[in-house]
């Protein structure tokens, strides 16, 4: 399986140069489109409401088997409840592995697009800072200069970690902008999600970045990885 270069560039490569650690082994279903999903029809049933999917590997589903993804979820509730007059949902996965926002506005553009969804959950993670490429090379920058000062001391090494310079979501929160505006041309509602996909600073400055965006954009957001560390903490107490 190939990607487009054009929706993800300079991620194009096999399936088999791409391994994950054995715990994280899942055999992906792609469908027509590359996509780990089934396959749809461009045109939605009368009845139904289509939300798109739009992220990076928590998105897609990476480690975990399809039915268990919050896109499959989200349709499963719906169809579970099977309420007569109820709204009957259909869930479009359009994750990409490694995917930014920037990226993600391409996806929605050239590939979400032309479904024609009544709403876009697109999830934001601390590493959407930078599209992938340019992720590395940032922590790689970062993660020399901790080592430089740990061959000094253990200490100094800790203290640069925490020192280090934090992503700059800049450039994700523009893309976030020109997604809201191409929703608005095309008359889709856009939900943003925030999702702690690691420990560590960047969270911090995600939520301190996207959280004002949104209100100034007047979007709806919900802070999952917030409230997923706040319920742990609780359960664990």
């Amino acid at each position: 399986v190939e990607l487009n270069p054009d929706i993800a560039p300079g991620l194009s490569q096999s399936i088999e140069q791409y391994q994950l650690p054995p715990r994280y082994s899942m055999i992906h279903r792609m469908n027509s489109e590359g996509f780990r999903d089934r396959e749809h029809p461009r045109e939605a049933k009368a009845g139904v409401y289509r939300i798109a999917f739009v992220g990076d590997s928590v998105t897609l589903g990476q480690g975990v088997e399809e039915r268990h993804r919050f896109s499959n979820l989200v349709e499963e509730i719906f169809r579970s409840s099977g309420k007569e007059g109820e709204l009957a949902v259909e869930s479009l996965n359009f994750g990409i592995c490694g995917h930014c926002t920037e990226q993600e506005v391409v996806t929605y553009e050239h590939c979400v697009r032309p479904y024609k969804p009544d709403m876009v959950f697109v999830m934001m993670v601390s590493n959407d800072a930078l599209p992938y490429q340019e992720e590395m090379e940032f922590h790689r920058r970062n993660e020399e200069l901790r080592r430089a000062w740990e061959e000094k001391s253990a200490l100094l090494g800790k203290l640069s970690e925490w020192n280090a310079p934090l992503p700059d979501y800049s450039r994700s929160m523009a893309a976030l902008r020109d997604l809201v505006a191409r929703c608005e041309r095309d008359q889709t509602r856009l939900v943003v999600c925030l999702f702690r996909n690691h420990l560590g600073r960047d969270w911090g400055a995600l939520t301190k970045s996207a959280i004002p965006t949104a209100e100034e954009l007047d979007i709806p957001l919900l802070d999952l990885g917030s409230k997923l560390a706040l319920e742990t903490h609780v359960k664990h107490k």
